[in-house]
């Protein structure tokens, strides 16, 4: 039987096809692009005058917010008009002193930078309530110069506070001669989202 040249090369390429598709492979290779999924934590404590320990912040929204401790601030004014700085729990000797010693010290205790807001649910009539702050360590845009609070709006502290950093904040408070005689409060928030 004679074989001519188209059957040689069929036949050759015949065992080529077979050997790539049959051969064996001790190690075989599959990919699979695994994703993990780490929840943001903006969580923060604060400290207040005078032993500045800290308290965890464990509210979610304003209707779990956690009460700081102490739970009050006041702005004692013993003369109108006047611009006084603020007590912590209505102590003398835990008085606001500047920068050197704010009202609220704030720290992140989460995984990320985060942003920092206050607000007031109201302001009395012929009052006022100044912030400003100064961090210490990195950050970016802290409200460095003075802005006045306002009702149900909030104010932005700080735009981006790193794990490693802390931000001091500054209150003071002011009354004109149309602020009504008497003592009234209400309520400040305090609040941190993700930068």
């Amino acid at each position: 039987m004679r074989l001519n040249k188209v059957s040689i090369i069929t036949i050759l390429s015949f065992l080529v096809i077979a050997t790539t598709v049959f051969a064996a492979s001790e190690n075989y290779y599959a990919t699979t692009e695994v994703y993990f999924n780490i929840p943001y934590d903006a969580a923060f404590r604060i400290a207040m005058p005078s032993t500045y320990a800290y308290q965890d912040i464990t509210g979610t929204d304003y209707a779990t917010a956690t009460a700081t401790s102490p739970t009050w601030i006041s702005f004692n004014f013993t003369q109108v008009p006047a611009k006084v700085e603020p007590f912590a729990g209505g102590l003398a000797g835990d008085v606001q002193s500047g920068l050197t010693k704010p009202i609220f010290r704030y720290d992140p205790t989460g995984n990320t930078p985060i942003k920092i807001y206050i607000n007031l649910t109201s302001i009395p009539t012929g009052t006022q309530v100044e912030v400003y702050g100064v961090c210490d360590g990195a950050c970016t845009n802290p409200i460095s110069a003075s802005v006045n609070l306002t009702a149900n709006g909030e104010t932005q502290l700080v735009e981006s506070l790193p794990t490693t950093s802390y931000f001091n904040c500054t209150l003071h408070g002011y009354a004109d001669d149309t602020a009504s005689p008497g003592e009234s409060s209400v309520i400040m928030y305090h609040h941190s989202t993700r930068a």
